[in-house]
């Protein structure tokens, strides 16, 4: 019966040894909401929405014009999803080196970033929308995120 599965899932296109992450090649798309606690945090790895103990990137409510995102991550000089691979891998200069994974920063909406996951593996992400709003009970950032495996 798992021959028939594996059959099945190779002849969709789906690679047999899929753990739920991209291979390098599948561009995914997200949306994280500040203003809902069960899809602020991403875990990449996973492919699944987390909360803050596991997620690899966390949408905070900041009231500013760009996101704040908390993760380990470092901008990158590849400038396009597409074409950023395992060789563009920076070594060094992720927000959370020294503290873990409970830096937060700001970030450019169409910039490219990597992230130096939890277990880790490596994913780049762009934010490719912001819709931001104000209410009488703060501050939502809701963006769509693009995210690949490196490795």
């Amino acid at each position: 019966m798992l021959g028939l599965f594996s059959i099945m899932l190779a002849s969709c296109g789906v690679p047999q040894d899929f753990d739920g992450a991209t291979d390098g090649h599948d561009i995914r798309t997200i949306v994280l909401d500040s203003a809902d606690d069960a899809k602020r945090g991403y875990s990449f790895s996973s492919d699944a929405y987390a909360g803050w103990e596991t997620a690899d990137i966390i949408n905070e409510p900041w009231c500013t014009d760009e996101p704040g995102i908390c993760g380990n991550w470092v901008e990158a000089k590849e400038k396009d999803i597409e074409g950023i691979g395992p060789a563009d891998i920076p070594v060094s200069g992720y927000i959370s080196d020294v503290a873990g994974f409970d830096d937060c920063q700001n970030v450019e909406v169409g910039a490219l970033y990597v992230n130096r996951n939890r277990d880790s593996r490596y994913y780049a992400f762009t934010i490719v929308d912001d819709d931001y709003s104000e209410s009488e009970y703060g501050c939502n950032h809701r963006i769509t995120v693009m995210y690949k495996r490196l490795k």
